[in-house]
């Protein structure tokens, strides 16, 4: 069996081999290797001596949307987030009706297959560390054709991740471009101008990553510099600032110092008195409902003697008439014996859950007693961090803030 075993993965490590091999060599043919096709393309099978191909053709409605797309990133001057807003503002939406979203227009924006296949597109990504093909050398990007680029993604567990750029193949393909090299790469500079530092330069909220609005977006953090030199900190709610107030009427932002501080209240009122965080613990089970196993189990020990004094009255009177009567009596103290044992089993569900969640607020009452007493030695993102941890539920509805543990 284990020789068996070790056949068996060779061949299967083989077949994954040759697939593999099978996918690059068609791939540096310039046809298409399957999944769904670019927003501006469509499948169309070829025959080439005499075997059955898939290649790409252009969408005249798909050209004209990406077109658009870049047009309108290069004309309005904004970075991806702005050019999600003015699509917003202007109701300009997707070829499904939805609204834009700045990983659907970097997506656009960088996809390679729409571009001349030209000399400065090779040197492009030859610079950026890909994989050319030596089959399709530089003299022969004239720019007839548009880039196929093979290995860009993988499958892992059932969900695409990018592939390290190391690992992309760039070949010629044969389908036609509609983009010129200079269009394209004049919005591949920008995404280069757009990059900033990120490097921190004010402390993390304490409710960054919790704290939601009401129409449930994740609710950001704003600031601004007054003219005093200092700096004016918000919370506002992502949603209504990329949607509009259509999205998200009302109140959406709120002085993170307000919010933060009345958290903190109720985490020191809890360290000051524990048993007030049950107040702001979900409870899952009605704690009024509270059943006693023991009596539970002797009603069982009860129901199962009354059985087997009835069962051993059976065997002593199986010809008389009595005997059916008995037996009826048999059967209805089984059914009450089930009963009993599945309320047995939900006491103990319902005991061991109590346990778990008597434990679970014991954590919390620690972690918020260690926030509270050391709140000046945490640093910012040790705050944050302690407050994920114990809160499950923080909601800004614009006049309240509501909130879970």
């Amino acid at each position: 069996m284990y020789v068996t075993v070790v056949f068996a993965q060779m061949e299967r490590e083989t077949i994954a081999q040759r697939v593999s091999d099978n996918m690059y060599g068609l791939a540096k043919k310039g046809y298409w290797t399957g999944g769904t096709p670019p927003i501006c393309y469509d499948r169309q099978r070829v025959t080439i001596d005499g075997k059955s191909h898939v290649t790409i053709i252009q969408n005249p409605d798909g050209v004209a949307y990406v077109m658009q797309i870049f047009d309108h990133f290069l004309e309005l001057g904004v970075s991806l987030q702005g050019l999600e807003t003015y699509y917003k503002n202007h109701n300009i939406k997707t070829l499904n009706g939805n609204f834009f979203s700045t990983t659907r227009l970097y997506k656009i924006l960088t996809m390679p297959y729409c571009v001349e296949a030209t000399a400065a597109i090779y040197d492009y990504y030859a610079s950026k560390g890909r994989i050319m093909d030596p089959d399709s050398p530089r003299d022969k990007w004239n720019g007839n054709y548009g880039v196929m680029i093979y290995g860009r993604t993988t499958e892992k567990n059932k969900k695409h991740q990018l592939n390290p750029p190391e690992k992309w193949l760039v070949c010629l393909g044969l389908h036609k471009p509609f983009i010129s090299a200079e269009k394209w790469l004049a919005v591949q500079s920008k995404f280069n101008q757009n990059t900033f530092n990120k490097t921190m330069k004010y402390d993390v909220p304490l409710l960054k990553g919790v704290l939601h609005c009401r129409c449930g977006s994740i609710m950001c953090v704003s600031r601004k510099k007054k003219v005093n030199g200092g700096v004016s900190s918000w919370y506002y709610c992502l949603k209504h600032m990329r949607q509009g107030e259509e999205a998200c009427p009302g109140t959406h932002a709120i002085k993170i110092d307000l919010l933060d501080e009345k958290v903190m209240e109720v985490f020191r009122g809890i360290e000051a008195d524990p048993t007030l965080i049950h107040k702001y613990v979900i409870q899952k089970q009605n704690v009024d409902k509270k059943i006693d196993i023991e009596k539970i189990r002797k009603k069982t020990a009860a129901t199962k003697g009354k059985i087997e004094r009835l069962t051993s009255s059976l065997a002593l009177s199986s010809e008389s008439t009595a005997a059916q009567y008995i037996i009826t009596e048999i059967e209805k103290l089984d059914k009450e014996l089930q009963n009993l044992k599945m309320e047995e089993l939900t006491a103990g569900a319902l005991e061991r859950e109590a346990k778990n969640n008597m434990k679970k607020s014991q954590e919390q009452i620690a972690e918020i007693c260690k926030l509270a007493q050391n709140f000046d030695s945490f640093n910012s993102i040790e705050r944050n961090e302690i407050a994920k941890a114990v809160i499950s539920e923080c909601v800004w509805d614009g006049e309240t803030l509501s909130l879970c543990l």
